[in-house]
């Protein structure tokens, strides 16, 4: 964005074209398709941009004397969330009509900004007026504020959710120096920065956040061998894992010389320096393997057994699998899992 403009940059050839329109926030649909654009606010229009074509395609009207100011697109792309400033409202537009739904949400004094959780349940809201300094929370089912707001430094513009939907990060404009609030999603309660006594300082009037999305994996397989013993505690199995990581998709990591944190569901881990070696079409690569001795096979209280392996001083749980009857299993043979990309299940538990 240049002045009140939007440029768009081509990435492959690094060549601006812009779309000339006042603008005061921009936020692109899930598939890419449309971006939603809240132009000059004493206009109170959101406007609908064809990404393929750079034009705009349809025109929303707010309610008068809204100014719209920021703006974010519901994960699943059917609404869209807009901070009016002056009313102190959100409007939520249904993006397979483009006409606003319901009636305006009420928030805190001089709504500014705006970003939805990545279930799509919640939605955060900055409140930046000197007479709120708080953070609005939206139930998104109800399209209701939820909650008293939540209180963090002064003239909060920017705001932005993690990943993984547990933490928000908030700018505090007005603050001297320069502040970031973190608020604990699961208790909407701050835990870092303004009003908390952990400080969390940055430069001076910051306005924006974001958030480095996870690195994802160009390439992954993994298989599990599990070989059993004559006798109990015998039991040996082997994870042999290999790993690609795209050129792009490293978010500023050198894996070659820096730690990279493996996260698949709840399982993590992180792959020490030195492990990746870096391939001619820029991608990094890690073939590894981890042994470990004596699986246990523990009963569960739902019916289930669990596969648990000793790890770092503790039990790590591998999978859950139905209880096997009686000679499903034969101990002197050996089974090789391919678990591919995704969690497929063992056929068993495995008892030695």
């Amino acid at each position: 964005m240049t002045g009140r403009n939007i440029s768009v940059i081509d990435t492959a050839s690094n060549m601006v074209a812009t779309v000339v329109v006042d603008v005061t926030g921009v936020a692109v649909t899930p598939d890419g398709k449309h971006a939603y654009v809240t132009t000059n606010k004493f206009d109170n229009t959101v406007l609908v941009i064809d990404t393929a074509s750079n034009m705009v395609v349809a025109t929303v009207l707010l309610p008068s004397g809204s100014f719209p100011e920021g703006v974010a697109v519901a994960p699943d792309g059917k609404h869209v969330y807009v901070a009016n400033s002056n009313r102190g409202t959100v409007s939520v537009i249904d993006t397979a009509t483009n006409t606003v739904v319901g009636t305006p949400i009420p928030v805190g004094f001089g709504p500014f900004g705006i970003a939805v959780t990545p279930d799509g349940k919640h939605a955060y809201v900055t409140n930046a007026s000197s007479s709120s300094n708080n953070v609005s929370v939206i139930d998104t089912a109800s399209n209701t504020a939820v909650g008293a707001p939540i209180p963090v430094g002064s003239g909060p513009f920017g705001v932005a959710i993690t990943p993984d939907g547990k933490h928000v990060y908030v700018a505090n404009r007005e603050s001297v120096p320069g502040t970031v609030s973190v608020i604990d999603t699961g208790s909407n309660i701050v835990v870092a920065g303004p009003p908390t006594t952990t400080p969390f300082t940055v430069g001076n009037g910051p306005i924006g956040v974001g958030i480095t999305p996870p690195v994802q994996f160009r390439a992954l397989s993994a298989t599990l061998d599990i070989h059993f013993g004559g006798a109990p505690n015998q039991d040996t199995f082997n994870w042999h894992s290999q790993f690609t990581l795209s050129s792009t998709a490293s978010n500023g990591i050198n894996p070659v010389t820096e730690p990279v944190t493996l996260q698949v569901g709840t399982f993590g881990t992180t792959i020490p320096p030195g492990s990746f070696t870096k391939n001619r079409n820029g991608s990094f690569t890690f073939a590894g393997g981890d042994r470990w001795r004596e699986p246990e096979c523990a009963d569960q209280a739902d019916g289930h057994f669990a596969l648990r392996v000793p790890h770092g001083g503790d039990w790590r749980e591998l999978d859950r699998y139905q209880e096997p009857g009686a000679g499903d299993i034969d101990h002197r043979r050996r089974q090789r899992l391919d678990l591919g990309q995704g969690p497929h299940p063992l056929d068993a538990c495995f008892k030695a």
